[in-house]
Formats: C-alpha cells, sequence, structure tokens
C-alpha cells in the first residue's frame, strides 16, 4: 500500500517541460542525464553521425551516478544509441533511448529500432518494462512520441506505430500506462483513421457487417460500377510480442476491417464494416501499386 502511495504521489508530482543543451545532456524533471557508450570498456560516441557500434550504455544522473544500463553479448552490437525527451511543462516528462541491435555477423542488417521509455520525476527516472519497438517489414516506423492533450493519463503523451497495409497505411496508438509502468495498447474498440474514396470496377455482391465483428449482423448489398464508396476508418488486432528484453508492436492483417459509408436504399448515407482482400477489391481498393487490370 506504500509503494502504491508513493507511486501515485510521483505520478501527480509536475515538472517543466524539458530541455536539451548542445553538448547533449537532456535535462528532464530538475535532473541533468547524459548517455554514456562503450564497445569492449573502451569509451565510444554515442552521437557518432553514422551511429556508434557498442555493447554497453548507460544514463547518468548531474551526480554522475547511474541509473539505468544495458549490456548486449554473444558478439551482437548496439546500434544508433540515441537519447530524447519530450512532455509537457506540469506533466509527466518522458525519457527515451532508443536503440538497434545488430542481428547478422557483420552488424549490417539490423532488427527493428527499439525504445527504453522513462517516466521522468522529480526524484529520478522510472523505467518502464520492457523495451518497446514496432514489427518490421511492411514498411514500419520507430515508436514516436505523439502529442494527444485528450489521451489519458492526463500528460498528453501517447506513442505511434505506423503500419502499412499494403492498401494504406495507419498509425496505431498506445499509452503509457503509470501504474503498471508498461505502454499498452489504445482500446481493442479504438478504430484508426483513414481517409480515402474509390470506385467499384464492376457489379459485385458486398457483404457489409455493422460492426468489426464475426458475429455482427451481417447483409449482402449490390455494388454497381463506378459507384464511389468513402472509407473511414480501420480496425485490427494490435499485438504486443515478446521478443528477449523487449516487445514488438504488430497487427493481425488477417483480422484488418474497414468501416465504409454506402448509400442505404438509393438514398441515405450509412457506415457498414468490410473484411477481406475479396470486399476490398468488390469496392475497388487495391493494394498499392497494383491497379485494377
Amino acid at each position: 500500500m506504500l509503494v502504491t502511495t508513493l507511486l501515485f504521489a510521483a505520478i501527480l508530482q509536475q515538472c517543466p517541460a524539458y530541455t536539451r543543451s548542445v553538448d547533449g545532456t537532456i535535462h528532464s524533471c530538475g535532473h541533468a542525464y547524459r548517455l554514456i557508450c562503450s564497445r569492449s570498456g573502451t569509451p565510444a560516441n554515442c552521437s557518432e553521425k553514422r551511429g556508434a557500434e557498442v555493447d554497453h550504455f548507460e544514463v547518468r544522473d548531474e551526480h554522475g551516478q547511474v541509473v539505468f544500463e544495458k549490456s548486449i553479448h554473444d558478439g551482437e552490437l548496439f546500434s544508433d544509441v540515441v537519447p530524447s525527451g519530450t512532455g509537457y511543462a506540469g506533466r509527466q516528462q518522458i525519457f527515451t533511448v532508443s536503440a538497434e541491435k545488430g542481428t547478422s555477423p557483420n552488424h549490417e542488417l539490423y532488427s527493428a529500432g527499439y525504445v527504453y521509455y522513462f517516466n521522468s520525476t522529480p526524484s529520478g527516472l522510472v523505467a518502464f518494462q520492457p523495451a518497446l519497438g514496432c514489427a518490421s517489414g511492411s514498411r514500419t516506423s520507430e515508436p514516436a512520441v505523439l502529442g494527444n492533450p485528450s489521451s489519458f493519463p492526463p500528460s498528453g503523451v501517447a506513442l505511434g506505430c505506423e503500419f502499412d497495409t499494403g492498401y494504406f497505411r495507419f498509425t496505431a496508438e498506445l499509452y503509457f500506462d503509470f501504474t503498471r509502468l508498461r505502454v499498452v495498447p489504445a482500446s481493442s474498440n479504438e478504430t484508426f483513421p483513414v481517409e480515402l474514396s474509390v470506385e467499384a470496377p464492376t457489379t459485385s455482391t458486398l457483404r457489409i457487417y455493422r460492426d468489426h465483428r464475426e458475429n455482427a449482423v451481417a447483409s449482402d448489398v449490390r455494388v454497381a460500377p463506378g459507384q464511389r464508396t468513402r472509407i473511414l476508418a480501420a480496425w485490427a488486432p494490435i499485438l504486443l510480442k515478446p521478443s528477449e528484453d523487449f516487445e514488438t508492436v504488430s497487427y493481425d492483417p488477417k483480422e484488418l476491417w474497414l468501416e465504409i459509408e454506402l448509400k442505404s436504399g438509393g438514398k441515405r448515407l450509412e457506415k457498414f464494416w468490410i473484411r477481406g482482400s475479396k470486399s476490398f477489391q468488390i469496392i475497388g481498393l487495391h493494394p498499392a501499386g497494383n491497379p485494377p487490370s
């Protein structure tokens, strides 16, 4: 109970916005943090232009005390180890260290980048566990801190992983859970905005649903050639897959749903959901670079 009370009190403490000095020191919530890197015990420059390859990095505070450290073994190396910080004045501050890990003997190929996140408090850094990365492949982006004043907690800070479905791109938001000190997916009911307008190539029958659920009420409608359909949003399960000491954010492409706007009875516009590549093609949506023949 005491630990919970102290943690909640730390969450409520307000901090000024972070600032970064020219020497690479990050000032966050009353403290000054520096990133120190080394390889086989020899100091290395973390801020090297092309990204230093190191096997150890640590974060030190203004007193020179190590507040976080990480090492890698078995011939692998960290690359592009970079510290940063963000936040709003009077709200939580987030301190981060991003890194990539070598996956080949010559270190030319790397796994998807991942990030160590910390809640920056007047008492120091509190690590979120585990580190987080966006899935590789399909042109994904590393987690980026997004300004989102309406998000919970009231820090207005959320994360985003951008995915390429082959048809369009969407950003899945995640949130900081300051109680469990984890990064968690948004509500399973949250959809991802998509703004597209497509045109049906032929006459077809389209299966539509009232919700993005397998057992949702379904019906069939006829789609005529040239009929335009507005795509409003997408939905898919967001997955957190553990991998060693970090988690990878991905989505299930087999469960991708689209919210569309169609005319009902030839007059009123109504919103429905569709799923599956066949339905996507019926309304005129095709993979990028692969137009209909």
